[in-house]
């Protein structure tokens, strides 16, 4: 004998009922360089753009042990660093 509600010793009860989910709304995409890339970009060690970057010539945002560059930041420094 079967209970009310199973199948084959089953639960066929309805499936929950899944809502959409709204979007995140999207701060836009920053573009986010590591110490390794500016550092190939100029041409120079890792250990010289952290040196920058603790000296204040580079603007950075630091990630943990990390650092992280954005391309505005990066293009703002060459622009002063060719003036």
């Amino acid at each position: 004998m079967t209970a009310i509600g199973l199948r084959g010793g089953r639960d066929v009860s309805p499936s929950p009922t899944i809502l959409p989910v709204e979007p995140r709304p999207r701060l836009g995409h920053v573009d986010l360089l590591t110490v390794g890339e500016i550092a190939a970009e100029l041409r120079v060690s890792r250990t010289t753009v952290r040196r920058l970057i603790r000296g204040g010539e580079l603007r950075a945002h630091a990630l943990g042990a990390e650092y992280r560059v954005t391309r505005e930041n990066f293009d703002a420094y060459l622009t002063d660093a060719r003036s």
